[in-house]
């Protein structure tokens, strides 16, 4: 019997510290897991932290980034009008030195051929005065008078024709060069109004957040196709060297004609003058 207690009594003593131990081995499990749990959320929460932050400084990079496209969209514009404005003083410094050099070369050859006319005019008195000195006749000086007469119709002739033909040309040339500028300045405020354009809208896409680096791209593709269509209406226009060169052969013509009918109206009066005086 006494045994029999003993043997119980152990029986109960081991299977009592086995249920506790199974207890403190749960806790400690269940810690574990907390404890794993914890960590995980813990790096869950830093991993999400640092995200937050890769994308905080994602945007202030691509806020800044967009500042400064946007301040170099504005800064370009700036140079491009300015540029543009230089070029502008620079054509309309050419086109008013051109103009006055043209203007200074019809001087001087209308000075020089005033001067011809009154050689010549002083040539011809002198040549009819030694003609009249030889006619001894009333038909020789009648023959001498009609002589003077002819000359001096084909003179005048000669000059109309030869003074309308230079200032027909001359007015054709101004009319050329007015055209062209007025093309050319037309092209110019096409361009400019088309930059002004192209600016309003890289401006409105950086207000809008769009992609800065879109933005750039499309503003640097949207200006050189505005300045290639200016490129090529540019040289559509006609140069005016040619049209001038074509006007001048026309002018040219119609002065060597004037001066070969002048030659034959003199040829013709020299003949009946050779009639009468020798």
């Amino acid at each position: 019997m006494k045994n029999k207690i003993l043997f119980l009594t152990l029986a109960f003593g081991l299977a009592l510290s086995a249920n506790i131990y199974s207890a403190e081995a749960f806790l400690n499990w269940a810690n574990t897991k907390n404890k794993a749990e914890q960590a995980k959320e813990d790096q869950e929460a830093r991993l999400q932290k640092i995200k937050e932050d890769i994308e905080g400084k994602k945007e202030e990079r691509l806020e800044k980034m967009e500042e400064r496209i946007c301040s170099r969209i504005s800064g370009i514009l700036s140079r491009v009008e300015k540029r543009i404005a230089n070029r502008e003083g620079k054509l309309e410094t050419w086109r008013t030195n051109n103009l006055n050099n043209l203007e200074n070369r019809h001087d001087k050859r209308d000075s020089k051929l005033a001067e011809r006319y009154a050689k010549r005019n002083k040539a011809r008195k002198a040549y009819y005065e030694k003609l009249e000195a030889k006619a001894e006749s009333d038909e020789q000086k009648e023959a001498v008078e009609n002589f003077q007469k002819a000359v001096e119709v084909a003179v005048v002739e000669r000059r109309k024709i030869i003074d309308e033909a230079v200032q027909t040309f001359r007015q054709e040339v101004k009319e050329v060069i007015s055209d062209r500028k007025f093309s050319i300045d037309k092209l110019v405020s096409e361009l400019k109004d088309a930059e002004k354009a192209v600016a309003g809208k890289a401006k409105s896409n950086c207000e809008e957040g769009s992609d800065p680096r879109e933005i750039m791209e499309s503003f640097k593709e949207d200006l050189k196709v505005a300045r290639e269509e200016f490129k090529n209406d540019r040289e559509e226009i006609k140069k005016v060297g040619e049209t001038v060169r074509k006007l001048a052969e026309i002018k040219n013509q119609t002065v060597k004609k004037a001066i070969e009918d002048f030659k034959n109206a003199i040829e013709k009066a020299r003949e009946e003058l050779n009639k009468e005086v020798i």
